[in-house]
């Protein structure tokens, strides 16, 4: 639940700027801009997902069997004593903390919509969510340093996977066979009416998202070609940013190159051939709901509105 949320919430893009942030800038969009249709689309992606997780839920419920990580969840009971959810108690210092948490999202949609915040002041809003909450819960600064130390020992094993999913990226620049790849896929669509080339621009990002799966990476690649492209064939720029935005996201999470997928799998200890069974279907609807959204995009004439 945990990934598919981060990966649809990214994907939709209405406030992301790592993808659409970089390319409306190179674009020349304003900031943000055409965000109406971006949070339609991300309410579409959060109701189907959420619908094909419950279905898959009530299956898991009904027979425990029929859970894809059925082995896994076996071997964690042994190790975890299995505590009811009865027996927890939603606590006015946990609500105070759940809205200091909800403050701290309003803060960073603030600070990025209306101060140009980025990669470093995100983080140190979040830093900041950590400590205050930290007191919110009665733990000494000490305590909270602990923690903080705890959860950096952990994420090192991701952060691993990370490198060396990014390894294919480097081969891939430092060789020039990037720069070749793209160029010629575009050359593929540049003959094709507006609404088949936005069709085409979609399905160019999902493939060059297979080698760079960087949101800025990939705008910074791809949108100096796409930008003049979509001019001259009389695709909107702010569609040529959603097609590349939903190229961009949606595989990131099923592939193997993806860091930020292979550290979330190695922190949850499930195996990459589970999760690609359980995800496949969901990225099928994903793409396809990508498309259309493409289509009507270029129908309606998107622009920066």
């Amino acid at each position: 639940m945990i990934g598919l949320g981060a990966g649809l919430g990214f994907t939709s893009g209405f406030m992301n700027p790592f993808s659409v942030g970089v390319a409306q800038s190179i674009a020349e969009l304003p900031l943000f801009s055409g965000i109406e249709l971006r949070i339609l689309l991300f309410v579409v992606l959060w109701l189907s997902t959420s619908f094909l997780l419950v279905r898959y839920a009530r299956r898991v419920k009904k027979d425990p069997t029929q859970s894809i990580v059925y082995e896994e969840e076996i071997e964690a009971a042994k190790m975890h004593k299995d505590t009811s959810a009865k027996d927890f108690e939603y606590t006015t210092r946990q609500k105070i903390m759940t809205a200091i948490l909800l403050g701290g999202f309003g803060v960073i949609a603030y600070g990025v919509m209306s101060l140009g915040w980025f990669i470093q002041e995100i983080e140190a809003v979040f830093l900041g969510l950590g400590i205050l909450s930290g007191l919110v819960a009665k733990m000494s600064p000490s305590t909270i340093a602990e923690h903080f130390v705890q959860g950096a020992k952990e994420m090192v094993f991701a952060a691993l996977i990370v490198g060396l999913a990014q390894s294919l990226v480097v081969i891939l620049e430092q060789g020039y066979i990037l720069d070749t790849i793209i160029y010629s896929l575009s050359n593929a669509i540049g003959f094709l009416p507006s609404i088949l080339s936005a069709i085409g621009m979609y399905l160019l990002q999902i493939i060059i998202n297979f080698f760079v799966n960087s949101g800025s990476g990939q705008a910074a690649v791809t949108m100096p070609i796409m930008v003049p492209l979509a001019d001259s064939l009389g695709v909107t720029r702010q569609t040529a940013v959603l097609a590349f935005h939903l190229g961009n996201g949606f595989l990131d999470s099923i592939m193997p190159m993806s860091g930020i997928l292979m550290a979330q799998l190695a922190i949850a200890k499930i195996p990459y051939q589970k999760w690609v069974k359980f995800s496949m279907p969901i990225m099928l609807v994903w793409l396809l709901i990508g498309l259309v959204f493409v289509v009507i995009a270029q129908a309606i004439g998107y622009g920066p509105f």
